[in-house]
């Protein structure tokens, strides 16, 4: 059986390279998560992301399963009105899906450029837990269609 302790030191190695946060939630869950900026459509302001990708590891049959969070802040005004607003929403997905952004920022200090794809975040997670031995979960539908 694989060792959740190793795992998780693995999964925390990530950090490491300044791209993940990795945050320890209980004995066999693990949350990784990527911070970005997106882009506010007929506004103003800012829009900020954190994708986050929640690991839970079952001991007992020695699988593994992803659950995607995606959370985004956005404040700022609304173009050409006095408006301002302020949100913050929360999406959780369990599943097989692929996000990408891009955005970018031009002013004062110069331009930056900011491109996330979700398929990186989980293909660094399945590499790093499938090498200490985990398989993936297969829900019913993966089972009956042989996924």
């Amino acid at each position: 059986m694989p060792n959740i302790a190793e795992t998780r030191d693995a999964l925390q190695h990530l950090a490491a390279e300044g791209t993940y946060e990795v945050e320890v939630v209980d004995d066999t869950t693990v949350q990784v998560h990527r911070h970005y900026k997106g882009v506010l459509v007929g506004a103003v302001g800012e829009e900020k992301h954190r994708f986050t990708i929640e690991v839970t590891l079952d001991p007992g049959t020695g699988e593994y399963s992803l659950q995607q969070i995606e959370n985004v802040k956005a404040r700022g005004r609304e173009m050409g009105t006095a408006n301002y607003f302020a949100s913050d929403t929360t999406e959780k997905f369990s599943g097989s899906s692929t996000s990408v952004n891009k955005s970018f920022s031009f002013g004062s200090g110069g331009s930056s450029s900011d491109t996330f794809r979700s398929t990186e975040v989980g293909n660094a997670i399945k590499d790093v837990v499938e090498a200490h031995g985990w398989t993936r979960h297969r829900g019913f539908w993966a089972k009956l269609f042989g996924r």
